[in-house]
């Protein structure tokens, strides 16, 4: 955060500090009237209210500018009068970020620490945006957007960006506060808070949701949408949070890292409707997006870990090289007791006759692990694994009499074939996903 002193008629700051030495140097420089900084620094330091610093901080850089939180929602925008933008007014309107708008905001926030830590669209309505975000105790709170519509961004200093990207920090960070005394979020803002921040205790919890839609227990099942290659620029009714609102009419669905979240109440059947899923996937498939589903649970207490478990095997459907669009958790239950142990330690569970073939793989750039591994998946058929590895069936027998043969590989017993599977998972986790299979602890 920036801290601002001010002596006799100009001011300084701790991180821009050689641009502020002066009233006449600053108000060159920024080509800005002082009285206008003046006033805004002012108002900062002496009222606690965020509509009215963003409209001033507007005045200061000569745009419209608006505020979210880290969950993606509007903290406030500057007035809109003169503003004829129709996708920047009706987010405005709307209250939340599109989840393609908190896609592009999440991708932003990947740049902290860089020598230009924001990056500016085109391609989001008729007028540029600049976005930033904004940062305190190394923790992002939230995202300042500018949208070029009086003056042209390059027009105005970074520093001066620096300048009221400080101030805005300065009062997120107490309105945020104010908020969480308050506790009268709305039920997608609520679950947002049970995933971002969590609970000390259950009965923190249980004090939480008492009242809310959510003290009644499910049952419910969690979607996780992997949004990180998602480039959709759609604003109008059919944009994703809409669709799936459509799609689910009893769901909740909220941004998180890089997902998606859907919560799905599943009522007496408790299944998710088939004919949402296959809507659901009719839509993933149009946009190149992959998804993963939890078990249903009814405990929205232990919600993290059925995110996990979502976030997973989105994740390990893709290591698995399946070309699904929605992963089911009950499918890669053993994918997860692989990548559960420690990715150092995962060779000592791998059998020797494993080991020698993952070796030869490695030596003359061979598939025999992974023909193995889809040879076991699926029930030993010659054909199902010929199609999978679109190669011929014969090629198929040959690499399966080569592995007998030549590195005594044993197919005719149970045991062996699930000590190979298990193996071919081990190793295929330790290319593909190392380290633990909590999200939480990979962020």
């Amino acid at each position: 955060m920036l801290q601002w002193y001010q002596f006799d008629g100009w001011i300084c700051t701790h991180r821009i500090n050689p641009f502020y030495r002066g009233k006449v140097k600053l108000c060159k420089m920024c080509k800005i009237d002082y009285e206008t900084i003046q006033e805004f620094l002012s108002f900062s330091f002496h009222y606690n209210n965020m509509d009215l610093l963003v409209d001033r901080a507007a005045e200061v850089l000569k745009n419209p500018i608006a505020v979210f939180d880290k969950n993606y929602y509007t903290v406030s925008y500057s007035d809109t009068t003169d503003v004829q933008d129709e996708v920047w007014t009706a987010g405005k309107k709307r209250g939340y970020c599109l989840f393609e708008y908190a896609a592009m905001l999440h991708g932003v926030e990947s740049m902290r620490g860089t020598p230009l830590p924001f990056q500016i669209f085109d391609d989001w309505g008729p007028h540029r945006r600049r976005i930033c975000p904004l940062i305190s105790n190394s923790l992002t709170i939230g995202y300042l957007s500018v949208l070029e519509y009086h003056t042209a961004f390059d027009a105005v200093p970074g520093e001066i960006y620096d300048l009221v990207a400080g101030v805005l920090v300065k009062e997120l960070t107490i309105e945020q506060a104010i908020r969480l005394s308050h506790q009268h979020d709305s039920a997608e803002m609520l679950l947002s808070s049970i995933l971002n921040e969590g609970f000390a205790n259950r009965a923190l919890f249980l004090q939480r949701i008492l009242g809310t839609v959510f003290e009644q227990a499910g049952p419910y099942s969690l979607i996780g949408i992997n949004m990180h290659a998602f480039s959709s620029r759609v604003s109008g009714e059919r944009h994703f949070k809409a669709r799936l609102g459509t799609i689910f009419p009893k769901a909740w669905s909220l941004f998180f890292r890089e997902y998606v979240v859907l919560l799905v109440e599943c009522g007496k059947s408790r299944q998710i409707p088939q004919d949402g899923l296959q809507q659901l996937e009719g839509y993933l498939s149009e946009h190149d997006l992959c998804a993963g589903i939890s078990d249903t649970f009814s405990d929205l207490y232990e919600i993290r870990r059925y995110f996990n478990q979502a976030a997973m095997a989105e994740k390990m459907a893709r290591i698995s090289g399946s070309d699904a669009r929605i992963a089911q958790y009950d499918d890669y239950r053993l994918w997860r007791l692989a990548a559960s142990i420690p990715a150092e330690q995962r060779t000592d569970y791998v059998s020797a006759f494993l080991r020698n073939l993952m070796a030869y793989d490695i030596d003359n750039q061979s598939d025999y692990v992974k023909t193995l591994f889809i040879y076991l998946k699926n029930g030993q058929s010659l054909a199902l694994t010929a199609q999978e590895l679109h190669v011929h069936r014969n090629t198929v027998v040959y690499r399966i009499e080569k592995m007998r043969e030549r590195f005594g590989g044993v197919f005719d017993s149970p045991y062996h074939n699930f000590q190979n599977f298990f193996g071919c998972l081990l190793l295929l986790t330790s290319d593909g996903q190392p380290g633990s299979t909590d999200y939480f602890d990979t962020i």
